[in-house]
């Protein structure tokens, strides 16, 4: 009978009674305090990165447009060659007469803004293309931040920097 009246836990999931929630819940704050105080203890080149992430993150949430969805329409950067340039994103393609699938190994098809001679509608790959608007986005990632990190360290030894590093 006491199984049945159990509730799923808000941040675990796990089934608890009722009567319990709020210790569970609580036991979930605490050990978050704990690993929060362990990782800004430390030292380690992952645990500055991770903490980098996650406060350029937090700092970029807040912008206006950050990571919004694309649609048709949606006024896009195209990276091109290694440049950027303008265009429009086109409808997802039916594959009927006249509006073919897109080319292999790539997810939008986008309408150039200046084509300059070249076809005006193509099919792009996906990490090519960005917002163009005034969206923000993600200009951080973990792996980046880590060896960032990395080189700092191995930096701050070579003049002989006295910090936490």
């Amino acid at each position: 009978a006491d199984a049945a009246a159990a509730v799923p836990c808000p941040v675990c999931g796990i089934p608890v009674q009722p009567r319990d929630m709020s210790d569970h819940v609580a036991s979930h704050q605490v050990h978050d305090q704990l690993v929060s105080d362990e990782l800004e203890g430390s030292t380690s080149p992952d645990s500055i990165a991770l903490q980098l992430v996650e406060m350029v993150r937090k700092a970029g949430t807040g912008l206006p447009g950050n990571r919004g969805v694309l649609a048709p329409g949606s006024q896009v950067s195209v990276r091109w060659h290694g440049f950027w340039y303008a265009a429009t994103l086109c409808p997802q393609p039916r594959g009927v007469a006249g509006d073919p699938p897109l080319a292999p190994g790539t997810a939008y098809r986008v309408r150039w803004q200046q084509p300059d001679g070249y076809p005006p509608i193509e099919d792009v790959a996906a990490d090519d293309v960005v917002h163009a608007e005034t969206n923000a986005r993600e200009v951080c990632n973990f792996d980046t931040a880590a060896a960032f990190v990395r080189k700092l360290q191995v930096f701050s030894k070579t003049v002989g920097g006295h910090g936490v590093w």
